[in-house]
């Protein structure tokens, strides 16, 4: 399941579907009926979302590195729920600062290939309102959806559609009198 070939690292749904299939013959029947409950009811379609939401070979290190920075910001102490909340505004702050240092060049966190396109000169920055950096800024960091857009054939209805789902094939007639 975790390993570099497991479900934690599948990118679509053929591969996901086969190597659960794999799993549900080879290794479940191995387990007691408590773990493949666990496992079908909440594993399996925890993993199956994350792949859908291109989020394929997360693991709980992110989530224990967070941890960790959360516990060092509260000094490793007991806090109010309030001041919790004070301290993690502060950290998403400080992470939107350094966003924005990458997006200039002046941070020890750079924009990989695909966002470089986004990076601008500092003097540039120093010129935009608040509102022109706060657009470039959510130009570069909007999370990009997996999905595409379907029209239906009379323009009518445009529907957000995966690009592994399946389409009806018009008649051979129907497609002949058209020029590809």
């Amino acid at each position: 399941m975790f390993a570099d070939c497991g479900l934690t690292s599948v990118t679509d749904a053929a591969t996901f579907d086969a190597i659960s299939t794999r799993i549900h013959d080879a290794v479940l029947p191995k387990l007691c009926t408590p773990l493949q409950q666990y496992y079908a009811e909440k594993l399996e379609p925890m993993l199956r979302q994350n792949m859908e939401a291109s989020c394929a070979g997360w693991t709980n290190n992110a989530a224990e590195s967070v941890n960790y920075v959360l516990k060092q910001r509260v000094q490793w102490r007991v806090s109010q729920m309030p001041e919790l909340i004070g301290k993690c505004r502060q950290l998403t702050d400080s992470q939107y600062t350094e966003a924005d240092r990458a997006l200039v060049g002046r941070s020890d966190l750079v924009l990989c290939k695909g966002y470089a396109c986004h990076r601008t000169t500092l003097d540039l920055w120093r010129s935009l309102s608040e509102r022109q950096k706060q657009r470039l800024h959510n130009e570069c960091f909007r999370i990009q959806s997996p999905h595409t857009t379907s029209t239906s054939t009379d323009g009518m209805l445009t529907v957000n559609s995966r690009s592994c789902a399946g389409k009806k094939l018009r008649p051979v007639e129907a497609r002949c009198g058209q020029l590809w």
